[in-house]
């Protein structure tokens, strides 16, 4: 048996990273379509949620509502639904919510790019 390649370790490596950005990234666009209205975005996004993240559908169907079964990530979600509504103007305090719920400033600068469409 040979020794794997360094082009299949960089491979896995992004494929790996790819899912985790995937996962963060649908939960909170499948949360940013349903605000706008975007019937074609939600449903690009759904599909990813559930089949290149993985997402459980009542999961989805949490994350599109604003809300998640875990309560740091449903402040994440909160935090994206809130940058869309205020068009990127959210205040100090929903920031320090963010902090609060125990996302760094890097994680929430991440929030923001990921909410972006």
């Amino acid at each position: 048996m040979t020794a794997p390649t360094q082009d299949h370790w960089r491979f896995n490596l992004i494929g790996r990273l790819t899912r985790r950005w995937t996962s963060k990234a649908a939960r909170y666009r499948a949360r940013v379509s349903d605000s706008n209205g975007c019937g074609y975005c939600l449903s690009a996004h759904t599909h990813i949620s559930s089949t290149l993240a993985r997402i459980r559908g009542e999961e989805i169907a949490l994350n599109r509502a604003g809300h998640s079964s875990e309560p740091k990530r449903e402040a994440a979600i909160d935090f994206a639904k809130r940058l869309i509504e205020m068009h990127g103007k959210v205040t100090d305090a929903e920031s320090i919510a963010a902090r609060d719920a125990g996302y760094t400033d890097p994680q929430i600068v991440e929030i923001i790019a990921l909410s972006a469409q």
